[in-house]
């Protein structure tokens, strides 16, 4: 069973004894699936590659980066970090 496809299940149970007459009692029995973190972080644009002007103040946004994950609850949380924000290329 997979949550992302299908988070529910609705299911019927019946109970029949073996009595002279038979009687029976039937029950809906409701299951939800709880998620796993089985799907990876996508990023809609995977790459950038930015130029930006000296002298910008703190807090200047020069990218977005957009992300999403199928999962659900905590397993959805994204958390976002430059890994190398040193690189630098020069041109005469």
């Amino acid at each position: 069973m997979d949550r992302e496809k299908q988070a529910f299940y609705e299911l019927q149970a019946v109970a029949i004894d073996e009595g002279f007459p038979p009687r029976q009692s039937e029950v809906i029995v409701q299951i939800t699936l709880t998620d796993e973190n089985d799907n990876e972080p996508q990023i809609v644009e995977p790459d950038h590659d930015l130029t930006v002007r000296e002298q910008l103040p703190p807090g200047t946004e020069v990218a977005r980066v957009v992300g999403s994950d199928p999962d659900e609850g905590k397993n959805a949380h994204i958390t976002y970090s430059v890994i190398n924000g040193m690189q630098t290329n020069i041109y005469y």
